[in-house]
């Protein structure tokens, strides 16, 4: 068949292809890159490295007609969301950063009113209190995302004080929105030990796990993790969010995961069928699979490993300063959480031992 070869799917962008002997090669097109004829036999070790390098390749953006640029009413909220992308802190911010809360803003300007009216296109300097808290209101059943826009309205009015438009932030003043439950969940110790008694050392799904686990990395970070990030033993990360580069010390269980699965012709640490890296959403999606096989409830997140991580660290004694560097939080506020509760659960069983003491004590 022209779309599979050794009874399995070509990748993307590869088809076969007769050359004028008849024979059949394989050849990787894709717009905006160079593409060209994969050498060796299909899925050898030749045609897979020369294949990845083909996809790593970035495609030239497309030329497009530039548009006019929108007029902006002056004082608007669609005016100060524009200023607010043109500050050094938002263009500072991580591309992913920026799309997560470019797109929250747009959504934000296009809410409208009981009359119709756009929020993008209010006054900015008439805005109240009041109106904002309606605004929030709407997310009462969201409370993560009743957060996140309280956050995004407190960043845009700061904007509008900085540039003299009013002398208060509405935003700040605005209720804190109470969060329900500890967000993700903090895997536990027994619930790691069923995951890997399911997946063995040489899957995928068991190397996705120590690694996790070594690095404490979020997803989009250990999605991304290349071969070159192993140094003397260590693996370096570089948490994006945080902007706070680790190097950390291989754990035994992650070396042998690694031993155990060595595709060392492939860029990546972890990928898929095809050499490449999983997207962030696909990265989760399989691990909510692999989770499920297990046998372990539903919530079980990559994210949910690393406070897992976060958790152990803080039960063996970490300090703040040595958590984060591991974890690669910017600052205390998180590790404290954890080692907060490392403390109490520490503190209960002192506690009870003593009690224990009082009641043998009172009893000879």
């Amino acid at each position: 068949m022209a779309g599979t070869t050794m009874n399995r799917p070509l990748p993307p962008n590869v088809n076969a292809v007769p050359d004028r002997h008849g024979k059949i090669r394989y050849r990787y097109r894709r717009s905006g890159v160079t593409g060209g004829y994969l050498p060796g036999a299909p899925w050898s070790v030749e045609w897979l490295e020369k294949l990845a390098e083909f996809q790593g390749q970035e495609a030239a953006p497309k030329i497009r007609a530039v548009s006019p640029a929108k007029k902006l009413v002056p004082y608007s909220m669609d005016q100060l969301a524009s200023l607010l992308r043109g500050t050094l802190r938002w263009k500072s911010q991580a591309a992913d950063t920026q799309r997560v809360y470019g797109r929250m803003i747009d959504r934000l300007l296009d809410e409208t009113n009981h009359k119709g009216i756009r929020f993008g296109a209010r006054d900015a300097r008439q805005i109240t209190v009041a109106s904002l808290e309606k605004l929030l209101a709407r997310y009462a059943d969201r409370p993560g995302a009743a957060k996140k826009m309280r956050d995004v309205l407190k960043r845009l009015f700061k904007t509008a004080v900085k540039h003299s438009w009013r002398r208060d932030n509405p935003a700040a003043e605005t209720d804190a929105i109470p969060q329900r439950g500890d967000g993700h969940h903090t895997w536990t110790d027994a619930e790691i030990e069923q995951y890997r008694a399911k997946h063995a050392y040489g899957t995928t799904a068991r190397l996705v796990l120590e690694l996790a686990l070594n690095t404490a990395a979020r997803r989009c970070n250990l999605a991304t993790l290349e071969r070159s990030a192993i140094i003397d033993g260590h693996i370096a990360v570089d948490h994006v969010k945080d902007g706070e580069p680790t190097l950390v010390e291989l754990t035994a269980e992650a070396r042998l995961a690694l031993e155990k699965r060595p595709s060392t012709h492939i860029r990546y640490l972890i990928a898929n069928a095809y050499g490449k890296p999983y997207t962030k959403n696909g990265f989760g999606n399989r691990m909510k699979e692999w989770a499920d096989a297990a046998g372990l409830p539903a919530g079980r997140t990559l994210h949910g490993l690393r406070k897992a991580r976060s958790r152990q660290l803080a039960e063996a004694g970490a300090t703040n300063a040595e958590g984060r560097a591991i974890t690669g939080h910017k600052t205390d506020a998180m590790f404290n959480h954890y080692a907060a509760k490392a403390n109490r659960t520490r503190l209960a069983g002192q506690a009870m031992a003593k009690l224990r003491g009082d009641i043998s004590g009172g009893a000879e």
